[in-house]
């Protein structure tokens, strides 16, 4: 899905893209993206990427004198990136926002209203907030985050300052975004799209094939991934030191990062890094497993149904 982001922007013009992000998780978003295509990011650490002032300001230096676009991390654009590019350059305003969950349904860019000429005052809908998904801004929402006391710095008070020296804040509706709330039902929705994108043409047949394995149609294959004896049936993607054995992985699947599969049928689901499944018994679909997390059968006696279930965790059993 970050490539996907990656590729959004870079299909609307953007030049150089760069990702902002802990030190801690660069290093394997980093190898999520390796061997993606498109356009290769600049990597920007910060303590806090989910501070987007702060996000920017650690970004100043790579954003320099040029207008520049932000894709932020609570969805994916699903619709015309030439029609995005063409909005995102021909808007002169210091501040462009395009925004989800509004009611007004008008392709193009509108003025912010202002309330008592200072505060934007952006367009809801009754009982939600306006969800911010691809934004578009000029140096001066820089120069202004900079003028701004540390313990009130924020994007939305950057905008109000903006929006109160009489410098131009607009907003479009962005019909193209579908949000990610991080539940797993979105996660595996974005996942689909993503793998349907990214996956690109049919791969030749034998291409990359493990010689006891059968690929079939867009299959992603990891080169440290192992897989042996098994059927994976594409969209997939395999990911870095992955191990796949005596088992079929069915269309859009995700096995992260040194996910291991064993003896056992996987479809439309994600495994996440770590994540292992061995001797399931049943086909699991429509599934996501965490970070490390095992999920298997073992033939011990007595037999009973034993689960580690954290928080927020859900199990569906039929």
């Amino acid at each position: 899905m970050l490539a996907h982001a990656i590729d959004t922007l870079a299909g609307a013009g953007a030049r150089e893209v760069a990702v902002v992000c802990t030190a801690a998780v660069a290093p394997r978003l980093r190898r999520a993206t390796e061997g993606q295509g498109g356009a290769e990011p600049q990597w920007i650490t910060t303590p806090d990427p989910g501070d987007a002032a702060g996000a920017l300001l650690a970004a100043e230096r790579f954003i320099g004198s040029e207008r520049f676009a932000v894709h932020t991390t609570g969805g994916l654009w699903l619709r015309d990136r030439r029609r995005l590019g063409e909005l995102l350059r021909g808007s002169e305003d210091d501040a462009l926002l395009f925004l989800a969950g509004v009611p007004d349904r008008e392709r193009g860019p509108q003025p912010v209203a202002q309330v008592g000429g200072h505060r934007p005052q952006l367009p809801t809908r009754p009982g939600a907030e306006p969800e911010l998904g691809i934004s578009c801004f000029s140096p001066a929402l820089l120069e202004t985050l900079r003028g701004l006391d540390a313990p009130e710095r924020s994007l939305s008070a950057a905008l109000e300052a903006l929006a109160g020296e009489g410098a131009g804040v607009a907003w479009a509706v962005a019909d193209g975004w579908c949000p990610f709330s991080g539940s797993a039902a979105d996660l595996l929705a974005l996942n689909r799209i993503a793998l349907d994108e990214l996956a690109g043409p049919e791969a030749e047949p034998g291409a990359a094939e493990p010689a006891d394995s059968r690929l079939e149609g867009r299959v992603a294959l990891h080169p440290s991934a192992r897989v042996s004896r098994a059927v994976i049936r594409g969209p997939a993607l395999i990911g870095a030191g992955a191990r796949v054995a005596d088992s079929y992985i069915g269309p859009h699947t995700v096995l992260g990062e040194a996910s291991v599969v064993e003896n056992a049928e996987i479809e439309s689901s994600v495994l996440l890094t770590g994540a292992r499944v061995q001797n399931a018994g049943v086909r699991i679909e429509s599934s996501v497993i965490g970070r490390r997390a095992w999920v298997g059968r073992t033939f011990e006696l007595p037999r009973a149904l034993r689960l580690v279930v954290g928080d927020d965790a859900g199990v569906e059993l039929s």
